[in-house]
């Protein structure tokens, strides 16, 4: 009996042993990080970045600037990575492997698309996404395995990309979300560190959905509403916030749950009224702000494995005033009123600049032609959805090719914003004793001033110049470059920023 006893224990055990060494590996994978994707994209003007890891983005977004070259590297056991680039000019090149230079260094050419495989005994165990910011169009959807992310033929640029490694037949996103918005209702679901809500529209964030899809990980959240203050935490795409009620967003605090917690972060950032993009929190740290009455606008969320570097910076992500002390009660039970507070002490001036710098709004002191200059506040936003709108009028009405958009000058570019600069001072938007693109810059760079954030009334105030649509519709133009302006003006009374006269345009104004 026992001899049997002992057999049967021996048989479990060893049975046990190949139920656990028999796991799938992508069960394996998932609940232990074995698998490290890291990668650095060399950028126009700015050279090699920093490598980042794992779904965090390299290059840059919003800044009209080109990849040149980029290097990726995987660390796991049996895995290793080739990948290779579509070069303007070049065409594609050769496969390179484990941390070599794909692209050019040094001939300002850009990348316009990629393809990347994993090698080794172990790369069928797992799938290769990425996907890349590309010029004109923003972010394309992932790819995996060998499949191209990038155009062909289309001469536009890529930007940004990321890239992640996650166990084969599982999703690549690892967080998905979305916001409710004053006058829009529910946007459509982003993921893995897109915007969700808008920027440069004044407009709130009212609710909000997020839902991990990372295995044995759940996701928990609680935001600080309009007279209502923190709610309590809801779940796994449950709706914090409210709908219907016209009450804003102000701070929101999200923290991972589940089995797998422990194996990752989750990092979040949100677009402040008058603050502007708070950094980076972390793991149900508060993020935006309390006791302003200050909206949020907009929210970006990743999950990354735990001990990955920040996204970006961390300072100022959360921003909350004491409340003033309450009048005291009276006490002593009759009818007298509670003495008054006391008046607070006058605080020191306000520091315009340093405040402005603090929100990260650009100092212009603008020549008036008389000697004197005038300094005004704001902020650059690039028009490259104005860029696609004129590109559809010259294909399909004129039957023209579209702007190349692409090989303007630095030079040509500075001068261009500081026009879209200057014309929320002057009516014109002629430079002050230039009158034109200076001799030094080609005048087959277009200037094309865009006002504001609105590419609709934009391309139509574009439309009504006659210069202007000459430029665009002329066959020979070859490039164009799309910049406006957002003039932020200080109120003093209130301690707040507020947004002044838009970007002018022969003779439109829109504010």
């Amino acid at each position: 009996m026992k001899r049997n006893l002992k057999t049967t224990s021996v048989a479990l055990v060893l049975s046990m042993l190949v139920m656990l060494f028999a796991l799938p590996k992508d069960v394996a994978a998932a609940t232990n990080n074995d698998v490290t994707v890291s990668y650095c994209t060399h950028v126009q003007n700015v050279g090699w970045q920093d490598f980042v890891s794992n779904g965090a983005m390299s290059g840059t977004e919003g800044q009209s600037l080109r990849l040149e070259g980029m290097k990726v590297t995987v660390s796991g056991q049996g895995l290793g990575v080739r990948y290779k680039t579509h070069v303007q000019n070049d065409g594609w090149q050769d496969w390179v492997y484990d941390g070599a230079m794909s692209g050019t260094e040094g001939r300002s050419l850009r990348l316009e698309g990629m393809e990347i495989e994993l090698t080794g005994s172990n790369a069928a165990n797992y799938d290769i996404y990425y996907r890349v910011h590309v010029q004109n169009i923003g972010w394309m959807d992932w790819v995996k395995n060998g499949q191209m992310a990038g155009t062909e033929g289309q001469s536009l640029r890529l930007e940004g990309m990321e890239i992640k490694v996650v166990p084969a037949g599982t999703s690549p996103t690892f967080v998905t979300y979305n916001t409710h918005v004053e006058n829009i209702g529910w946007q459509a679901d982003v993921t893995d560190g897109l915007m969700a809500g808008t920027t440069g529209q004044s407009l709130r964030l009212e609710g909000i959905h997020i839902t991990s899809n990372i295995p044995g990980v759940g996701i928990k959240y609680k935001t600080h509403v309009q007279n209502i203050g923190w709610q309590d935490w809801v779940y796994d795409g449950a709706m914090s916030g409210t709908e219907g009620q016209a009450l804003r967003l102000e701070g929101i605090q999200i923290a991972l749950t589940g089995s797998n917690a422990g194996n990752y972060d989750v990092w979040y950032r949100t677009h402040v009224q008058n603050f502007g993009w708070t950094g980076w929190a972390r793991n149900g740290a508060s993020c935006g702000s309390a006791g302003y009455s200050y909206r949020l606008e907009g929210i970006e969320i990743l999950i990354l494995p735990v001990g990955s570097a920040a996204p970006g910076s961390t300072a100022n992500c959360f921003y909350e005033t004491t409340p003033a002390p309450a009048a005291p009660s009276n006490s002593n039970g009759g009818g007298s009123s509670a003495p008054a507070p006391s008046t607070p002490a006058a605080s020191a001036p306000v520091d315009i600049d340093a405040s402005a710098r603090a929100n990260g709004y650009e100092i212009i002191d603008i020549d008036m032609g008389n000697g004197q200059t005038q300094r005004i506040y704001g902020y650059y936003v690039d028009m490259s959805e104005l860029d696609n709108m004129i590109n559809n009028y010259r294909v399909n009405t004129l039957g023209l090719q579209p702007y190349l958009t692409t090989g303007v000058p630095q030079e040509a570019i500075d001068f261009i914003k500081l026009r879209a600069a200057e014309a929320t001072v002057f009516w014109g938007h002629s430079r002050p004793g230039h009158g034109g693109v200076p001799s030094s810059i080609s005048s087959s760079y277009c200037e094309n001033l865009s006002s504001g954030t609105d590419p609709a009334r934009s391309y139509e105030g574009l439309y009504n110049s006659t210069h202007h649509r000459a430029r665009w519709t002329d066959p020979y133009q070859d490039y164009m470059y799309s910049v406006g302006f957002v003039r932020m003006e200080y109120n003093t009374s209130t301690n707040q920023w507020t947004e002044g006269m838009h970007a002018t345009i022969n003779g439109f104004v829109w504010v």
